[in-house]
């Protein structure tokens, strides 16, 4: 089985540095810039089914991909961001003022954190698995679009990566990892 995992382009909450999760903030005009390049990969790929979270950073970023390809966007609810809870819309500094002890608590903690109100590792990766284990026969040649959170938390969910490579892995905005026969690349 192949298929494509893509983060979506530069959003606002990027440019503002802050755990964006469920909060639903747009892409800035280079993040529609970034869509429109990344969209160009699948050219000469063809594509089964394009399958994005609801927030408006990864369906703006899927309908690249589906005008190019003329294809349905497949919204999935599991497919959203890490509900990054009591922090949700905030950068470093306003949590290290607000939320002291949450802050060291995540910088020591990282991998088994749970935001208050929010998710850890684990629930994204259950989350993620299910999509998975309901869609896994549509999958092969299909885009998932999605973000770089949920895409580590998925791929460790799949078992494909494992802690330490969850939290070391870098995906940027328009990144387009293919994972193919549980080895990923990047195209």
């Amino acid at each position: 089985m192949k298929f494509y995992l893509v983060r979506h382009g530069e959003s606002k909450g990027n440019i503002r540095k802050e755990f964006s999760g469920i909060k639903n903030v747009d892409l800035t005009d280079k993040g529609l810039e970034q869509a429109e390049i990344m969209a160009e990969k699948f050219d000469d790929i063809d594509i089964n089914k394009i399958f994005a979270s609801p927030l408006i950073r990864a369906q703006k970023t899927a309908k690249a991909i589906a005008k190019r390809q003329n294809h349905e966007i497949i919204t999935i609810d599991k497919l959203h961001e890490r509900n990054f809870g009591l922090i949700e819309g905030m950068n470093w500094d306003e949590i290290e003022k607000k939320y002291p002890e949450e802050a060291i608590k995540l910088i020591n903690d990282r991998e088994d954190y749970t935001f208050p109100e929010g998710e850890s590792v684990e629930d994204v990766a259950m989350r993620g698995k299910d999509f998975y284990n309901l869609h896994q026969k549509d999958l092969d040649g299909s885009v998932i679009v999605a973000h770089a959170c949920f895409i580590l938390c998925f791929l460790f969910g799949i078992e494909v990566l494992d802690k330490y490579e969850l939290l070391n892995t870098k995906i940027n905005n328009c990144d387009v990892i293919c994972l193919e026969d549980g080895k990923l690349t990047y195209i």
